[in-house]
């Protein structure tokens, strides 16, 4: 039988040393596994294997693998060092590694050849000189005020969901936010429904930027890079029988006034926004010329109807409806 050795076991190539680690794992063959740690140019790092054979190779693979480059490394001489200082820095101050850096260069390089700063000079000026540069605020001034002159309601629809977005970013030009930018920003709403409904606003937002020349002219927007955040689903709510009772004798009692678009939503399954109307335009809600009590079939015909439902829709109100219209101030 072999002879267990004597753990840590360490390896050693040049000056470099690695370590295997024993633990007892119940659910292996042998009752144990080996974790093999070294450190390298990326930090401490480690890998596991079930029979110590395996780990004793790979540990003396990954101990020649960092003796080369050590010994790579020793033969720099100072100007070498200085060189990779500089391209670490350089790389650094736009959040990037001096690997990332260099590929991008390559791609670049088998894109357009050696003239990539001639490339990236002439795509600037084609992106910078057919824009209007202006703030986030003031982007945002000129959106809602755009919705509001062709009846969309601007103010009301996106001046609250907006106005984050004014606080934090607006003294920012709007050409300069970034997705990173955005990301961070959004972040700042923990709930995802609310995150996701103002990245919403933002994107309708940059696309009338864009189609105003206020953004470049490419086919997606920086926040429209961002990640939308995953919504947890909400159980819906039913009232039962018993609650609606309990709601119409409160609303005849305490508030009588509300009694009719409780009886006509509760009983007719008319639309909120179809009896009371948007809040920019209350004027648009269903009115009593409109219901018809009198009639064989009492029914009622929508005032106005909402947008994308068709119009001159008629609702037929069931006996126990009319009953509790009857009850209604207006109608007594």
């Amino acid at each position: 039988m072999a002879r267990i050795p004597k753990f840590p076991v360490v390896i050693r190539d040049q000056g470099v040393s690695i370590n295997i680690y024993r633990i007892k794992a119940k659910s292996t063959r042998t009752g144990y596994t080996h974790k093999v740690q070294w450190v390298g140019a990326d930090g401490a790092d480690h890998r596991t294997f079930t029979e110590f054979s395996e780990a004793r190779d790979f540990a003396q693979s990954k101990a020649a693998q960092l003796a080369a480059g050590v010994a790579s490394g020793l033969q720099m001489t100072k100007a070498d060092w200085i060189e990779l200082t500089e391209i670490r820095e350089l790389a650094a101050q736009v959040g990037v590694s001096p690997l990332a850096a260099m590929q991008e260069w390559r791609r670049g390089f088998d894109l357009v050849g050696p003239a990539i700063i001639d490339a990236c000079v002439a795509h600037s000026q084609r992106q910078t000189s057919t824009i209007e540069r202006i703030k986030v605020s003031e982007a945002i001034d000129r959106f809602i005020d755009a919705k509001d002159e062709v009846g969309k309601e601007g103010t009301r629809v996106y001046g609250a969901k907006l106005k984050p977005v004014r606080a934090q970013l607006g003294d920012f030009y709007l050409d300069m936010v970034s997705v990173r930018d955005w990301s961070r920003f959004l972040l700042r709403f923990d709930d995802p429904v609310t995150r996701n409904d103002i990245r919403k606003r933002i994107v309708t937002l940059c696309r009338w930027a864009r189609g105003h020349g206020y953004l470049a002219d490419q086919i997606r927007t920086e926040i429209e890079k961002t990640e939308r955040a995953k919504e947890r689903a909400k159980p819906i709510g039913i009232i039962t029988p018993d609650q609606y009772r309990a709601l119409l004798h409160f609303f005849r009692e305490k508030h009588p006034h509300y009694l009719a678009a409780l009886v006509i939503a509760g009983f007719c399954g008319v639309r909120s926004e179809e009896l009371h109307g948007k809040r920019g335009d209350p004027s648009r809600r269903q009115l009593w010329s409109n219901i018809y009590l009198d009639r064989e079939t009492p029914l009622l015909s929508v005032t106005a109807a909402k947008e994308n439902t068709p119009s001159n829709r008629l609702v037929d109100i069931p006996p126990a409806a009319v009953a509790w219209l009857s009850q209604c101030p207006t109608l007594r």
